[in-house]
């Protein structure tokens, strides 16, 4: 955990560096998402359509 000293009240750190290393680590932990977010209307369109024919014991 950062000191207190080495960053803002949100915890993002002053040092340019470590704000970069922060910045590519949050771009790695997104991008995994990126197809998701492409299909994302399909795939609430398909669970929309298929969510009447569960069991509503599953639901």
């Amino acid at each position: 955990m950062p000191t207190p000293t080495s960053t803002d009240l949100d915890s993002w750190p002053f040092d340019d560096d470590t704000y970069a290393l922060r910045q590519r680590q949050r771009d790695a932990d997104t991008a995994a998402f990126a197809t998701v977010r492409a299909d994302a209307r399909h795939l609430l369109a398909t669970a929309d359509a298929q969510s009447p024919h569960l069991p509503s014991a599953s639901v």
